[in-house]
Order: C-alpha cells, then structure tokens, then sequence
C-alpha cells in the first residue's frame, strides 16, 4: 500500500483529533478498486500537505529541477526542498497560468478540493499549493495558510493512485490538460502496471481503446529514438517540443502502402527521420515529402543513399550534414516526380475532354471559339514536335 511518509501520516490525523477541520458539506469523487467513492473534505494547514514529484501531468518536467539540485531527489518534507518545488510548480509553463491560479485564489478562494493520499501527497492541487503558499508568504493572511482536500483516510495501492490521477487530468472534466509528451508518459505508466488498453480508454475522456493503441504506437516510435540517441528508452525530457515530429513518422508507416516497402526504404525512412529530428531546427512538415512518396509509389532512392552515407551523430556539428544535403536532394527529387506526375494528369485530362467534345456544337462554329480551336491546333502541333510524335 502507498504510505510514503509515515511520519506526516500521524501528524495529520494528530491534526485532525485535535482540531474540528471536517468540511461537512463539500465532497469529491474518486475511483477505488473499481468502485466509485465519496471522499470527504477537511482543511488542513499547508504545512500537512506534501507536493507530489510523480504526478503525471509535471513529472516530466522535474528532470530540470532535480538537475538544479545536483540529480539528488528533492523531499517534499524538507522546506528547503519544498520551496524549490513550490518555485517550479508555478513558474511552469505556460507561466500565466500559475499568475491566474494565485490570482483566483485570493480573490475567490478556493473553488474545488484538492485530493491527498492518507499522508498527505497530492495527487491533485499541486499548483495550487504552490500559488497559496506564495499568497501565504506575501500577505501573511492566515486565510491563505490552509487548503481544502478530500483527504484519503486509507492508504491505496498504485494501481489507484494511477487511476485518480489519470481521472482527474483526462477525465470528463480535466482541470488542467496534460501536454503531449507527459500524456505519452502516463499512458506507457499504466501498460507497464498491466492496465488494459480498454481500462485506460474508459478513464479517459474522448478516448477509445484504439487511440489508446494508435498512443501507445507513437510512443513506441519515441522509444526506439530516445534508446538510439540517448541510450535510454525512458529519456521522456529529451522529446519537448517534438511530437508532431513523431506524428508524422507515425502517419507515414500507416500509409497503405508503406508494409510493401523494401526493408531498406523503412529503415532509411526510419534513420534519415531521426537524424534529422536529433540535428535539431527542422520543421515536422519537411517529413511530409515521405510521405508522399511512399503515397504515389515515388522513388526513395535518394532517401536509401542518404542514410547509406550518413556520419556517425556529431552533436558539435549540426549544420549542413550529409544528412541534411541528401534530404533537400530527396525532395527535391520528390519535387520533380510530381510535376511529372501532373503532366501525365493533364494529358489525361485533355484526352478525356477531346473524347467527350460534340464536334457538332454549333458554338464551336462562332469566331471566337474558332480562334480557340487554332490555338489548341498550334498548341497540339508543338506537343507533337517535342515529344516526337
């Protein structure tokens, strides 16, 4: 069962024996074992309350902060380490939302309830812990020295606490959205505890077991990519900024035609895709152009060539590559076999209209018309003469 700090455990209940903090008529709901439950609220010193690292929607992000610290892990029970959090939290990007938080707080006070485990940890309301221990700090209004929570007098398992989280940021009605990269995160959290793919989907709002999967297969891709640059699968803070790079992997490898592909085209459409994405400063939209060509059936030659001659990874050199030369070949031969693709097109077309013209239209008679028809005469005389026919 999940008792992280047993010390703070018994400081609150001693808080609770001691004090009337029951808030009678404010609840929240949450999914136990299966079941939906009833939480009662209670208000609690901020003191009691201990910032949760490994909430799903900012764990992503703490890499930085424990990265300040020296990589030593940060104790919510320790103020030193505390205020650190309580910094990050509400300087978290976007950062007007931490500004807009603290400001609803003091003039409105506190809307919902906050949710902890038996000792405290939040699995909800860690920004806004951090807003009202600011507010607290600046003002000294011991109003702002307390927060309302549904405390959970039982400890839970961590089959639970993924759920609640999850519940509550892509739930039905999710206070705060998880980011792409962190929502990956929470997702690949919940297979590796052995949550079926339909259990993840029946807790998340909008979602169905197979966006669940289409996620997770995304992700997957992520994974082989962070394991090939950085020796590590789970490296999650090394794809900020970087998920409709993988997207449009992704959308490339479900193309219809992409399984008939010779095994040297995927690999190369794999490596040249990564290459470019780890050299940093290229745009999602470039990888299009693979997908075209795998699309219409286009030669990926040049594609293959470039990840043939491609440089081990030079992160000093990032700048005009072999890579990145090879790529702009490639599309622009990808450029040159869809212009030929639309001359075939327009023959076609003016093919099938000659075929359908009624030659008998007593229109095609007026001058205009007539004048028309000469020039197409001339235009067809020229074809002839180029093409050799």
């Amino acid at each position: 069962m999940d008792v992280q700090f047993p010390n703070n455990k018994d400081n609150i209940k001693a808080y609770m024996d001691a004090e009337n903090c029951t808030l009678k008529q404010k609840s929240r709901t949450v999914t136990l074992n299966g079941e939906q439950v009833v939480v009662p609220g209670f208000r609690l010193p901020l003191h009691l309350l201990l910032y949760n690292t490994d909430n799903g929607r900012t764990a992503d992000s703490f890499h930085k902060l424990l990265e300040a610290n020296g990589g030593k892990k940060l104790d919510p029970t320790k103020k030193k380490d505390s205020d650190k959090i309580q910094n990050h939290l509400f300087n978290l990007a976007p950062k007007e939302d931490g500004i807009r938080t603290k400001d609803s707080l003091k003039k409105d006070g506190q809307k919902e309830l906050a949710i902890c485990t038996v000792d405290g940890v939040l699995l909800d309301g860690n920004r806004r812990l951090a807003c009202l221990s600011k507010l607290f700090d600046e003002t000294k209004n011991t109003k702002f020295g307390f927060m309302e929570v549904a405390w959970l007098e039982k400890p839970i398992n961590k089959h639970d606490r993924y759920v609640i989280e999850l519940g509550i940021s892509m739930g039905m009605d999710p206070k705060v959205e998880y980011g792409p990269i962190a929502q990956l995160i929470k997702l690949d959290e919940g297979v590796k505890m052995g949550i079926s793919e339909k259990e993840l989907a029946g807790i998340m709002y909008g979602y169905t077991e197979a966006k669940v999967k289409d996620k997770l297969k995304k992700l997957a891709i992520m994974k082989t990519y962070l394991k090939q640059y950085f020796g590590n699968p789970d490296e999650h803070e090394k794809l900020e900024g970087l998920d409709t790079h993988f997207s449009e992997i992704q959308r490339i490898q479900e193309y219809v035609k992409y399984p008939d592909l010779e095994t040297d085209e995927k690999m190369a459409i794999e490596e040249v895709a990564f290459r470019l994405i780890r050299e940093g400063n290229f745009n999602h939209r470039r990888l299009r152009d693979i997908g075209k060509a795998v699309n219409k059936d286009m030669s990926l030659d040049k594609l293959v060539d470039t990840a043939d001659k491609m440089d081990e990874f030079d992160p000093k050199n990032v700048k005009g590559t072999k890579t990145q030369v090879g790529f702009s070949d490639f599309e622009e031969s990808v450029d040159v076999q869809e212009k030929q693709e639309e001359v075939i097109e327009l023959v076609n077309k003016i093919l099938n209209s000659l075929e359908y013209l009624d030659t008998t239209d007593l229109r095609l008679k007026e001058e205009e018309t007539k004048q028309k028809v000469i020039t197409i005469k001339k235009k067809a005389e020229k074809l002839f003469s180029d093409v050799g026919v």
